[in-house]
């Protein structure tokens, strides 16, 4: 801790702080912590070990769902959580499910498209290479027929006679 902050809240080395830990910062969200200790509020960061909180109580997480959701209904709920259990935080996720719905939609769309596309590609070269094939083996007929080939060993009734 600062020494500013703690003279601020008149703390000496030995006397005992209890601390809400209410998330951990990560090395993106710094940034963000920093912006909010500009602001003047009673909130600091402190920095401790990777083994200060083996074994703290950090399992006991409930889930709320509403079976006909609204933004009323849940600010209702989360007010009444608020006053009746002042250190539990809520955090609502509809957003960010929603938003991760959208996301899976969208995705699939594209996908759907571009196989659509694959698809339609596959048709257009296959039909074109066999195009391309009757229409050498035409030339090939024309040549050999000019030439005057028949079509000798060819059991068809049609015969192609000079």
């Amino acid at each position: 801790m600062e020494k500013k902050i703690a003279d601020g809240l008149r703390l000496k080395i030995g006397d005992e702080i209890v601390v809400n830990v209410l998330a951990a910062i990560s090395g993106h969200d710094r940034q963000f912590a920093q912006r909010r200790l500009a602001e003047p509020r009673h909130h600091f960061v402190l920095v401790f070990s990777p083994n200060a909180f083996r074994g703290a109580p950090h399992t006991h997480i409930a889930t709320l769902t509403e079976n006909q959701p609204d933004p009323a209904s849940d600010a209702r709920i989360i007010k009444s959580v608020a006053e009746a259990f002042p250190t539990v935080t809520s955090v609502r996720v509809r957003e960010a499910l929603e938003t991760i719905g959208n996301v899976v939609t969208n995705l699939v769309l594209a996908i759907r498209g571009a196989s659509a596309v694959t698809l339609i590609s596959a048709v257009l070269v296959l039909g074109g290479a066999l195009a391309a094939g009757h229409r050498h083996r035409v030339y090939d007929a024309v040549i050999l027929k000019t030439l005057g080939a028949t079509r000798a060993g060819c059991s068809a009734p049609t015969r192609w006679n000079t």
